[in-house]
């Protein structure tokens, strides 16, 4: 059953313009249609003209959350975005809902205030397309400069609490008709006549609990406090007059929606002061000591100029009126290095919450142009060019056709509840499955992000080499990839030796106890020795890549597509940093073929132990990888 309904949503995934025959419960398409997916694959014919009733309705109810589609699944190389919006993002996050004390960030004036100002000289941004490697930062906002002591007018702001005034005014219309006083009709009722009823409510004087001067806890406790409006007797104020106890919650409820207007909306209390704002901290970490901005943003100072200057030229991402590119690098470099909390963000930079958020993905999805870009192979791949071919001696030449190795990743995911279960695989918590294709300068050439944890690697693997939207580089003619046990050995692709007797990773010939067992027992066990050897270049690429962006090891909770995001631009940077700097520490450490990533590797399946030689093109290829053993073993290494 859910072999079929998977075949069935794949044959559907992304069709809209399919009708529905409810008449005979099938698929109501032209026959031009179903050719051209009987061309793709031949088993939807089973799909044609059926009664689908039980695959669409009951089978989806049966398996939607709990089978892993790939739906979500997403490859730079098809240039197609999927992420939410970033006013939705924000109010999904756990770090950035509003502070209910009335709080406030002291740059909350910025919420519409993005739009570029390369033009405006009077906050010192340089025109966009002369800004180059020049540190510029750009003033502070009006608001800043006053909390700031500098000069400077507020800017005044347009009140957001209009349906709270209506409410206000609605309760103290209730409040004249049940009130017996005699008084003379005022025409409107406003805050201020509020105030005044507030204070004439009988037993309140001046200074007591329920002033407005008093603290703000003080105030807090008498408004909430129940007791307080909840006697049995009425109440006769000093003229005789008795009113009963509805009246005084009404006016609790008036004295408590005043006070909160006026404090959220009137007199707001800063939170984000500090003279050390966002720039100053920026402009310390970049003219400072360089290893400052390597242990902040996990870039030499070179690199992250290099990056804000690549993004800001080629992928339009263009200042704010109070943060600057520099500033917005920072932030999103920060956060996936250390996966830093939104809240410690907040007094590292000196922006509210909304605003560290909002920057974050921003870059992100700029990040997300760039890896569509960087994340390829060289143009000549098949050829050998650039580093699509093994670049240490031992290897050639055995492996002079190999071109890459592919491998599979796990990154942890953060999901509701409900939605978690595709994604809960053999690790025991949710994760995302990634597919990876690099060459071997460790920089990846090809990625699909995404997957569910519970997919197994093959059946990933299967999809992008049989769909060619996805712009997978495939190797021609002799040329070749490098897979591990997990993956089908056919043309194309080289495994190892599979077998119960075989050993195959580097960790299973390291981990015998003499220098005798630790050498290849027989001519197969001496090809999986060299193969994973060569292979271990995407091993060494995972451990790179995780263990620069803490992100990776706990994602934060973000919707599952900006997770997915994350992981692509991570993959970016890495690419970019090491295209413009081949002596960073961390690449300098992994190039030697002795380094063991800390990362676990990826632990194929028993079923796939099994060779498949019914076809004549893998028989063919295992005559290859037999060559290939015999020419190792003669040649006495």
């Amino acid at each position: 059953m859910k072999k079929e309904w998977l075949l069935f949503k794949k044959l559907m995934h992304m069709e809209t313009g399919v009708g529905w025959n409810p008449t005979n419960n099938s698929l109501d398409a032209s026959d031009e249609w179903w050719e051209t997916k009987l061309r793709e694959n031949g088993e939807y014919a089973k799909f044609r003209n059926k009664d689908l009733s039980l695959v669409w309705f009951r089978y989806d109810k049966l398996f939607s959350d709990v089978a892993a589609t790939g739906e979500r699944a997403r490859a730079p190389s098809r240039q197609t975005v999927h992420c939410i919006d970033d006013n939705e993002e924000f109010m999904k996050e756990n770090d950035d809902f509003p502070d209910f004390e009335g709080h406030i960030g002291i740059d909350d004036s910025e919420y519409n205030e993005d739009r570029g100002i390369e033009h405006d000289a009077s906050f010192g941004i340089k025109e966009k397309s002369n800004m180059g490697n020049d540190i510029v930062f750009p003033s502070l906002s009006s608001l800043k400069r006053k909390f700031n002591g500098e000069d400077g007018k507020e800017k005044k702001k347009i009140s957001g609490a209009a349906s709270l005034k209506e409410d206000i005014h609605s309760l103290l219309k209730y409040l004249e008709n049940k009130s017996t006083v005699t008084s003379t009709p005022s025409t409107e009722k406003d805050i201020e006549s509020a105030m005044v009823i507030l204070k004439n409510i009988p037993g309140i004087e001046h200074k007591t609990e329920l002033c407005l001067m008093e603290p703000w806890d003080v105030r807090h406790y008498a408004l909430t406090d129940a007791n307080i409006f909840c006697e049995d007797e009425p109440i006769e104020d000093e003229d005789g007059f008795q009113d009963d106890p509805e009246w005084l919650i009404v006016c609790k409820i008036i004295a408590l929606s005043i006070l909160t207007y006026f404090e959220t909306y009137i007199h707001k209390v800063p939170c984000r002061t500090s003279e050390r704002t966002g720039n100053k901290f920026i402009e310390e970490v970049l003219n400072g000591h360089s290893i400052r901005c390597y242990q902040a943003f996990r870039l030499t100072k070179p690199v992250f100029l290099d990056l804000c200057h690549e993004l800001t030229q080629n992928y339009d991402l263009i200042p704010t009126r109070g943060m600057s590119i520099y500033e917005e690098v920072g932030i999103f470099l920060m956060t996936c290095a250390h996966g830093t909390d939104n809240r410690l963000l907040q007094e590292i930079f000196n922006h509210s919450g909304e605003t560290i958020s909002r920057h974050f993905h921003r870059v992100l999805k700029v990040v997300g142009k760039l890896a569509e870009d960087i994340i390829k192979p060289h143009p000549e791949y098949n050829e050998g060019k650039g580093y699509h071919v093994p670049q240490h001696q031992r290897y050639k030449p055995f492996f002079d056709d190999c071109i890459g190795a592919i491998d599979g990743t796990h990154v942890k995911a953060r999901l509701p509840q409900g939605k978690a279960i595709p994604y809960i695989g053999r690790k025991g918590f949710p994760t995302q499955n990634i597919l990876a294709v690099v060459d071997f300068n460790m920089c990846f050439t090809f990625v699909w992000a995404g997957w569910e944890g519970v997919a197994h690697d093959n059946r990933i693997f299967g999809e992008p080499i049989r769909r060619p939207e996805l712009n997978f580089p495939h190797p021609k003619g002799k040329k070749y990839y490098l897979v591990d046990a997990g993956y089908s050995h056919m043309p194309g692709y080289m495994g190892p030796y599979k077998g119960e007797n075989i050993r195959y990773h580097l960790e299973d010939f390291r981990r015998a106890r003499t220098l005798q067992l630790r050498a290849p027992r027989n001519l197969k066990e001496k090809f999986n020795f060299y193969h994973s050897s060569c292979r271990n270049c995407v091993e060494r690429t995972f451990g790179v890549w995780k263990a620069r962006w803490n992100i990776l090891a706990d994602m934060p909770y973000y919707h599952i597509d900006t997770q997915r995001e994350i992981v692509l631009a991570t993959m970016a940077v890495h690419n970019y940093i090491r295209k413009k700097n081949v002596s960073d520490e961390a690449f300098r450490i992994a190039e030697y073929e002795s380094y063991q990533p800390s990362t676990e590797r990826n632990i194929f399946t028993a079923n796939s132990t099994v060779e498949n030689e019914d076809n004549p093109g893998n028989i063919y290829w295992m005559a290859v990888r037999d060559s290939i053993a015999m020419e190792i073993t003669r040649s006495g290494r």
